[in-house]
């Protein structure tokens, strides 16, 4: 199962930290992410330092390795990294950042589908306090619903 990343612990707190060097990008678009898959399934992600300037949204942590999305503007590959479908996920070691990209690719989904308010169609604004997005008009509020059932895994 994709969510056994035991001995591992998956923390979807809401942390809104600057990203550092070492911290691991995750760039999904539909059902492909951003990753390099050496031949023997060795999975490989971009950290913040591969990328040139990007802002960053947090995402999770898992053990002591946090995950950021990059956000906005034009987005250039690192060298050697290139869109891979998330069905190369169910086979590809190590298990936490397999897991890390499909729950990557969950919230990537959950921010595109939420980025316009769907009462009054003005854009959304991210909270401040939570993983949620604000209407600045209306105050109209989408929560992230995902991290709450991915919570429930017996992952620690």
């Amino acid at each position: 199962m994709i969510h056994d990343i035991k001995p591992c612990v998956y923390d979807n707190s809401y942390i809104p930290v600057a990203p550092e060097g070492h911290n691991y990008v995750l760039l999904c678009k539909g059902q492909e992410a951003v990753c390099k898959i050496g031949h023997d399934g060795t999975l490989l992600l971009p950290r913040v330092k591969d990328f040139e300037s990007c802002q960053y949204r947090y995402l999770f942590s898992i053990d002591e390795d946090a995950f950021f999305m990059p956000t906005g503007g034009d987005i250039k590959l690192p060298v050697g990294f290139s869109f891979e479908s998330l069905r190369t996920m169910r086979t590809a070691r190590p298990r936490k950042l397999a897991f890390a990209v499909v729950t990557a690719a969950s919230l990537t989904r959950w921010y595109d589908l939420n980025c316009y308010c769907g009462r009054c169609r003005t854009a959304m604004e991210e909270s401040k306090s939570e993983r949620a997005l604000v209407c600045p008009s209306c105050e109209n509020r989408s929560e992230e619903h995902t991290s709450e059932l991915q919570s429930h895994y017996s992952i620690s």
